[in-house]
């Protein structure tokens, strides 16, 4: 609705729009290659005309950039919170059923208000209010309650929501620009580039670098093929949303049962970017197998990943090197929408699947923060 708002403006005020490379303030030769490496030019668009439409323009532009980044803010609020808090309230049958990720937020952050009824959307033919006070819901069309229970992992929320309503307040004051400040706990990693103002890099190593040598010596132990390049993907939302769950899967299993893992992910050229955006999404699982579970592959041997996505025109073809946490982990169904339980508690679950028990060739994880896409390589 927003970008149909802005293009009807621009026609509508007969503005100019064209599309250019951006080579940055600097002009000289070294700085521009140097950009070349790096990744960071940019398609910048440019706007003509009376200086009064252009500004109009670029107030919508920047209001539907806002709402955006606010809906994005707000799905990874809820997200972050049901790393460390769940809320579940029993069915008709007496069985537990988590929340969904929204309705777990309103809770909770009902909850931390310190009030004692929330009204939740409809859903599943049942409208309940909630006494958190007395943790049960009413049902109201029928009267009948239900037991409500609260789960809190180790980690706690106090720093979560601390961080999160830091979020709330760079992007209620940010238009085109993403500001991301360090937070203890959650701080990038050291090799990262500047992201100068941008939500998104990529930086290509060069081949002499001990990081592509590490990369590439992985790789190349069973995937046979030549290395064209290796980018490594700077994402400081996606890396703090990993390290969230990085956290909560610590506090349940401690290091032992932390199962980090770099593993691989073969894509295709089209798939790069929404990955690189917007995180590994199992919502595309079954597109090509589903064998284990409805979750995200990840293969332990970059040859087996190699044989997934498609070559690009040129006959290139492309593979995540991704952090997995892989956790405790069983072997895994055609039929399974998460993992399934770990014993009698529904919501003690295991944290992936597997293909088999002993010596796994592949993972399967369930929860799109549960990995991060570290690097892409490129190989013929």
């Amino acid at each position: 609705m927003e970008l149909e708002a802005v293009q009807a403006k621009v026609r509508a005020l007969g503005i100019g729009l064209e599309y250019r490379r951006d080579e940055g303030a600097n002009g000289n030769r070294a700085g521009n290659a140097a950009r070349n490496r790096s990744g960071s030019r940019r398609e910048v668009c440019v706007l003509t005309g009376l200086k009064e439409d252009v500004l109009g323009v670029i107030e919508l532009i920047n209001r539907a950039i806002q709402k955006g980044l606010c809906q994005d803010l707000q799905d990874k609020e809820e997200a972050g919170l049901a790393l460390c808090v769940q809320w579940s309230i029993q069915d008709v049958n007496k069985a537990w059923r988590e929340l969904n990720l929204h309705d777990n937020y309103q809770l909770e952050e009902a909850h931390l208000k310190k009030q004692v009824f929330v009204e939740l959307p409809p859903t599943g033919g049942r409208k309940l209010k909630v006494n958190l006070r007395k943790q049960e819901a009413t049902d109201c069309l029928t009267g009948n309650t239900y037991k409500a229970k609260r789960n809190e992992s180790e980690t706690g929320t106090s720093h979560v929501v601390v961080l999160l309503l830091d979020y709330a307040t760079q992007l209620a004051q940010t238009t085109t620009v993403i500001h991301v400040t360090s937070t203890p706990g959650l701080e990038l990693p050291t090799q990262w580039e500047p992201m100068d103002g941008q939500v998104f890099k990529t930086v290509e190593l060069h081949p002499n670098s001990p990081e592509y040598q590490t990369v590439a010596r992985g790789f190349l132990k069973t995937a046979k093929f030549n290395i064209q390049k290796i980018e490594r993907m700077q994402h400081p939302f996606q890396w703090k949303a990993y390290t969230l769950c990085r956290q909560r899967i610590l506090a349940k299993n401690g290091p032992t049962d932390l199962g980090e893992k770099s593993l691989y992910h073969g894509t295709s050229a089209e798939s790069c970017n929404s990955i690189g955006m917007d995180r590994f999404n199992r919502s595309f699982a079954g597109q090509h197998a589903a064998m284990y579970g409805k979750g995200v592959y990840f293969a332990v041997n970059a040859a087996y990943s190699a044989s997934y996505g498609a070559p690009d025109a040129s006959g290139s073809k492309r593979m995540y090197v991704a952090l997995v946490l892989t956790g405790r982990y069983t072997v895994g169904q055609a039929s399974m929408n998460a993992p399934p339980p770990r014993g009698a508690d529904p919501t003690d679950r295991f944290d992936s699947v597997v293909n088999k028990q002993q010596q796994p060739d592949m993972f399967v994880i369930f929860h799109d923060d549960q990995a991060y896409p570290e690097y892409l390589v490129t190989f013929k």
